[in-house]
């Protein structure tokens, strides 16, 4: 993928939406994870109303009390056209 000019996103926060876990659990995941570093990439599914009713509102008002960003891959990548291909321009911040 590389040599295509591609880059492989993953996630570093496995919510555990997909193996039963409740939206409470998948929070202790993200307050273990902390607010430190570059950030984090989640992996959560929107098919499950608990994800969507609970663990999504509380993770951006939790975000937001820790004075983090919500952006896209795209945008952390300083990708505009949001292909995740290499940028035309050099990213200016790290995710």
């Amino acid at each position: 993928m590389k040599t295509l000019g591609y880059r492989v996103i993953t996630d570093d926060i496995d919510s555990g939406d997909w193996n039963g876990l409740t939206a409470q659990q998948s929070e202790q995941r993200f307050q273990q994870a902390g607010t430190s570093g570059n950030g984090h990439i989640p992996l959560m599914h929107e098919v499950y109303a608990s994800t969507v009713n609970t663990l999504v509102p509380w993770l951006i008002t939790w975000a937001k009390q820790n004075n983090l960003r919500l952006v896209t891959v795209a945008e952390c990548l300083g990708d505009a056209g949001g292909a995740y291909t290499t940028p035309t321009v050099a990213a200016t911040s790290t995710c």
